[in-house]
């Protein structure tokens, strides 16, 4: 699953990028005119790149340190363009007024649970005139990040760590299913948290949940135990996969796990073993079993349980004779 997210205002988008109100020097000189139409072209490999930002400053340099005239502001378009109007340029005679374009954009891609992360740079420099078309130079960079740690320290109720027998990790992004994470903790308490990248465009929620070995056991009915542990919960909210919270501590608290019951009912084997000697500890108590699954309940221990073993004979019989037959009738049909 391949989704794409661009670092852009949504206003960005337009066809046209509208150059933001021009910053102008206090007093301008005179030999100076800005009626010029600039287009700043943004593209990698003949690919636009939509929803950059761009900067276009104009410029005297014989005026030194009051030499800036104005500085634009604008978005590259879908066509991988932005065209700024009014722009300074020097009136005939004067000296040549210098324009300096520059433009940025970050973007991601989320595929396979990883996440690659882009960022193009480029600038160009041109003499300002009545019509300048600056194509600018782009550098791009990547990076590619798999997973999003989170780190954190896990507490039990007399302020130090614990060993952690089981612990769950979920990942959910909105509108979809969530995913497992990892969870890595030293014996200090100290744990970190790993789950999958997701897109930078959804917010996402990461819940922890860590239990210790059993703690203690209390009676219950029924020849029950209730069993004790201690448990920690924490939860995350995060607006992307970019940004490093902050480590957490979680306390854990004693809560109950669950139950353990005893064996089926059972009643103590006789005294005496059927050759006289006293039984043995390995034979244990014998499972008290309900009067129709009894010898007696399966047509007793007389004639009926004998013609019960003849019956299942003469099926097994039957069945086989079956068998045979399907056999038969396959190879002549083959």
């Amino acid at each position: 699953m391949r989704l794409r997210s661009l670092a852009a205002a949504p206003l960005a988008l337009l066809l046209l990028a509208v150059a933001a109100v021009p910053a102008l020097a206090a007093d301008p000189p005179a030999d100076v005119v800005f009626d010029g139409t600039v287009t700043v072209v943004f593209v990698d490999v003949h690919v636009p790149l939509e929803g950059g930002s761009v900067t276009l400053i104009s410029e005297r340099q014989d005026l030194g340190e009051d030499g800036v005239l104005q500085e634009l502001e604008g978005t590259i378009d879908a066509s991988g363009s932005a065209v700024f109007s009014a722009v300074a340029r020097p009136a005939e005679g004067a000296p040549p007024v210098t324009l300096r374009a520059s433009a940025h954009l970050d973007e991601t891609v989320v595929e396979d649970g990883c996440l690659t992360a882009w960022s193009y740079d480029g600038s160009s420099e041109a003499d300002g005139a009545l019509e300048v078309t600056m194509v600018l130079e782009v550098d791009a960079a990547s990076s590619l990040v798999c997973e999003k740690i989170l780190p954190g320290s896990i507490i039990g109720p007399d302020g130090d760590g614990f060993p952690v027998e089981a612990a769950s990790v979920r990942l959910v992004v909105e509108g979809r299913d969530g995913v497992a994470g990892e969870f890595l903790i030293d014996e200090a308490g100290d744990f970190r948290v790993k789950v999958p990248m997701w897109d930078p465009a959804l917010g996402a929620r990461v819940t922890l949940k860590a239990v210790s070995p059993v703690t203690r056991t209390e009676p219950l009915p029924d020849d029950c135990e209730a069993t004790f542990a201690l448990v920690a919960r924490y939860e995350w909210t995060l607006e992307d996969p970019f940004t490093m919270p902050d480590p957490v501590s979680v306390s854990a608290a004693e809560e109950s796990v669950g139950s353990v019951c005893g064996p089926a009912t059972a009643t103590p084997r006789p005294t005496k073993t059927p050759g006289g000697a006293a039984p043995t500890e390995a034979s244990g108590p014998s499972i008290t079993l309900p009067p129709t699954d009894t010898p007696d309940g399966l047509g007793g221990a007389g004639s009926g349980g004998v013609g019960l073993v003849l019956t299942l004979v003469a099926v097994l019989a039957t069945m086989i004779v079956a068998l045979g037959s399907a056999v038969r009738i396959s190879r002549r049909g083959s």
